[in-house]
């Protein structure tokens, strides 16, 4: 019997998605890419998981996470595979064998392992939106409306009258 979900696919969109895996609470976060593949199994059978778990309430595949069709989308999904000791999603245990949608930002925990997962979810289009500053123009005003010139107009005004004073300099220096 497969571990990896039938509905399982790998994923097309443009997002990075990752996993923030902490060895321990006081240890550094890793960031592991998890977009390249349809699923990627957690558990403590080192040749069989993606993600090991030391620790023996870890079973030896004890979870998966995969991605789904869900309404025009590709979700990423934890599935319980049949796991003695739980497995937890923000601190709630998920029901054995049952399959729930993940967020960005949700931590998973497999049994009583002090090893955390937490899905990081990069738009890439969000972040530039959010690096370019926003530049707020004011409101034109049309010469028309208020019976004012406008830049344009004034510029040309401007050159005119320049001509007009470069030929009369030259004119009163021909005199001389």
């Amino acid at each position: 019997m497969s571990t990896i979900p039938s509905w399982a696919v790998k994923p097309d969109f443009c997002q990075k998605v990752f996993l923030e895996v902490k060895a321990d609470p006081e240890a550094h976060a890793q960031q592991v890419c998890i977009d390249s593949k349809d699923a990627y199994l957690i558990g403590r059978n080192k040749q069989t998981c993606d993600f090991s778990v030391p620790d023996k309430s870890a079973s030896r595949v004890h979870a998966c996470i995969a991605y789904k069709h869900k309404a025009g989308l590709q979700v990423p999904v934890l599935k319980d595979l049949g796991s003695v000791h739980g497995t937890f999603i923000n601190n709630e245990r998920v029901e054995k064998g049952s399959e729930v949608d993940l967020q960005n930002g949700d931590e998973v925990m497999i049994g009583v392992a002090v090893t955390s997962f937490k899905l990081v979810i990069q738009d890439p289009i969000s972040e530039l939106a959010a690096e370019r500053p926003t530049t707020v123009l004011p409101p034109q005003s049309h010469p028309e409306d208020s019976g004012q010139e406008s830049e344009g107009e004034n510029a040309r005004t401007s050159i005119e009258r320049d001509k007009g004073l470069i030929a009369a300099d030259h004119r009163l220096a021909s005199k001389i």
